[in-house]
């Protein structure tokens, strides 16, 4: 009987220690590489959150260039905060104005945001290699994309 109770015991005390808790309600841990529980990431704001680590406007940044060339589908937004959204957002209205503005000593080179022509692509890459490059403190988009750069 006592084997009885004490395999009851474990049992039921194994279930007490799953996680069920909501998001953000578990602070991070200092112990380095286990800030939060397993399937939990450690936020901006030091709580930990389910799933994989949102991406920055760096990372979305990044993802793009790549993107850029090839004109690929990649979603790089999809799994981005709502800070980097914003940031990328700025950044890619200024490129897209230039892209499409006669007035910047180019031709448009784009017809809208959703233009897949190679010059288009062409463009927005330019744009953004431009102001990240050591001469691009200069370029109309320089404030917006350095802003993107640093949101790690």
């Amino acid at each position: 009987m006592r084997w009885l109770v004490l395999a009851l015991s474990l049992v039921g005390a194994g279930g007490c220690l799953q996680i069920d808790s909501p998001d953000g309600s578990l602070i991070c841990s200092t112990v380095p590489g286990r800030a939060c529980p397993e399937g939990f990431y450690c936020g901006g704001d030091n709580r930990c959150y389910r799933g994989h680590s949102p991406m920055s406007c760096s990372a979305v940044l990044q993802c793009e260039l790549i993107c850029l060339p090839n004109g690929c589908n990649d979603n790089c937004l999809a799994a981005a905060t709502d800070q980097a959204t914003r940031l990328w957002n700025e950044a890619f209205q200024c490129a897209l104005g230039y892209c499409l503005a006669p007035g910047n000593g180019i031709p448009p080179q784009c017809t809208g945001p959703n233009d897949p022509s190679s010059a288009c692509r062409f463009c927005f890459k330019s744009v953004f290699d431009a102001t990240l490059g050591p001469y691009g403190s200069a370029h109309a988009c320089a404030t917006q994309a350095e802003a993107c750069r640093n949101d790690l």
